[in-house]
């Protein structure tokens, strides 16, 4: 299946986790990514969003950084993606 891309380009659309606990917030950032041409997946904690992570390999993870606590947050961020470098 060849999704469109931002701008209506014909390049694959860009995959984004966004990882959130409460459902209203991850739904209202997923609902206004998708609006903009991305396609988004959700994950509620860590392990699921560590698990999604590294079987769809999203282009940005969206975390919350309290979701696993802001101490370990990078931590969990780096779990999701370990061969790529942590910006915040």
């Amino acid at each position: 299946m060849t999704e469109h891309g931002i701008g209506g380009t014909d390049a694959p659309a860009q995959r984004v986790l966004v990882v959130e606990d409460e459902p209203t917030i991850a739904r209202a950032v997923a609902d206004r990514l998708t609006a903009e041409g991305f396609t988004v997946a959700t994950a509620a904690d860590g392990p699921a969003a560590v698990d999604r992570a590294r079987a769809w390999e999203p282009d940005l993870i969206v975390l919350d950084v309290m979701l696993c606590r802001a101490s370990t947050a990078w931590r969990c961020a780096a779990a999701c993606r370990p061969n790529v470098p942590s910006r915040c």
